[in-house]
């Protein structure tokens, strides 16, 4: 419930076969209306890593902000280029002062 500020960490997931850097780019919808796109470049990380067998690796975290406006609100991501991998994404919401 708003208002409030979303704050929104995504890492995008490499495959094996990939080189080590890509560029994402996230749709971000309110209420089933297009709100904005965020445009992300990331390597992979050499650092953080998966347990067990995996075909996967992940890149850096990147970083998005958005104001949520009074009331109840449902939000979507969708990745732009469907079929370009997988992108991990872990929303925060922190309820503004009024």
């Amino acid at each position: 419930s708003g208002p409030a500020l979303l704050k929104v960490i995504t890492r995008f997931e490499f495959s094996k076969e990939m080189g080590d850097e890509f560029d994402y780019d996230l749709r971000i919808y309110e209420d089933n209306v297009f709100k904005t796109m965020q445009y992300f470049q990331t390597k992979r990380s050499k650092k953080v890593a998966y347990s067990g067998e995996t075909n996967a690796a992940a890149g850096f975290k990147k970083v998005f902000l958005m104001d949520v406006p009074e009331g109840e609100h449902v939000y979507k991501i969708e990745v732009k280029k469907p079929g370009s991998g997988s992108v991990l994404c872990r929303p925060f919401l922190k309820t503004k002062v009024k």
